[in-house]
């Protein structure tokens, strides 16, 4: 693993608050006046008129003196402009390549299907000499392995129909239902789940999942090491990583402030936004 993962590079608070300010804008359907927005942020409202005059000032949201409000403005579309006409694929595959490099791990994105299948859609490789192949397009059960505890926990079925699901599978390594049910629990929690050479004999994955502004899972993605490579605590930090990407990729494609289906502590203010997740934001117009 190199050492970037354990040394992120220190935020500039100013900067965080404008980005909290833009996305506070964003997701109101009506413009906002000062105080409005130092509510919705919880930034003061001096500081946060300072933010809104100086953002106005670039062309980035725009200002209305009759009614004194602030909605965003075409300077973002100049600042997107790069991005317009790429897939979104392309927009992940930075955010990809960063946690592939971090951790020297396959990192794959999935696709998950109405017809309870997960689909190879990309794939980042790691900078070891020893490394993992998969083929894109390649299908996977939906509830299968660490991406399908995750599906699990989102779709929220019965524990009955989750067993039935779950008998289907062929893993590599048997585990039982109980344990694989309570790693769907643990999975709400944490925002990841881990599946320790079950699915691939001998291979350890982590992973995380994207649900829609309907719920519906969406995207999934997973790192692939070889047994031993990374000790549990390391992968666990890993899935953290993986999960504060996968909330950036979900509010910049489905429009959403959060996993919406984990648990957990909320990431807002509290990671640093990889280059692939501003690209995917920049490009939705968000």
């Amino acid at each position: 693993m190199s050492d970037s993962s354990n040394h992120r590079s220190p935020q500039v608070p100013a900067v965080v608050q404008a980005i909290r300010v833009m996305r506070c804008l964003g997701r109101s359907a009506v413009p906002m006046s000062v105080s409005a927005v130092a509510r919705a942020t919880a930034i003061s409202p001096s500081t946060c008129f300072n933010l809104l005059r100086t953002l106005a000032a670039e062309g980035l949201v725009t200002f209305d003196p009759a009614a004194k409000t602030y909605s965003l403005g075409l300077g973002l579309l100049e600042l997107a402009s790069p991005l317009h006409g790429r897939g979104r694929t392309e927009l992940i595959r930075p955010l990809l390549e960063r946690l592939a490099l971090d951790y020297d791990a396959l990192v794959a994105l999935w696709e998950v299907t109405e017809n309870e299948r997960i689909v190879l859609v990309d794939r980042v490789h790691g900078y070891g000499a020893v490394r993992i192949e998969m083929r894109i397009g390649q299908r996977v059960p939906a509830f299968a392995g660490a991406v399908g505890r995750c599906v699990a926990a989102i779709v929220g079925l019965s524990p009955g129909e989750l067993r039935r699901r779950f008998e289907m599978l062929r893993w590599g390594v048997p585990i039982a239902f109980e344990d694989y049910l309570a790693d769907v629990e643990r999975a709400r929690e944490d925002g990841f789940a881990l599946d320790l050479g079950h699915w691939f004999k001998g291979i350890n994955v982590v992973a995380t999942a994207i649900a829609d502004d309907g719920g519906r899972p969406r995207l999934g993605i997973a790192g692939l090491t070889i047994a031993g490579r990374l000790s549990e605590a390391e992968l666990r930090r890993f899935g953290g990583e993986m999960r504060e990407s996968a909330r950036l990729i979900g509010r910049a494609l489905f429009g959403i402030e959060d996993l919406g289906w984990c648990r957990g502590a909320s990431a807002e203010g509290g990671a640093e936004e990889p280059g692939g997740a501003r690209q995917a934001a920049a490009a939705s117009g968000r």
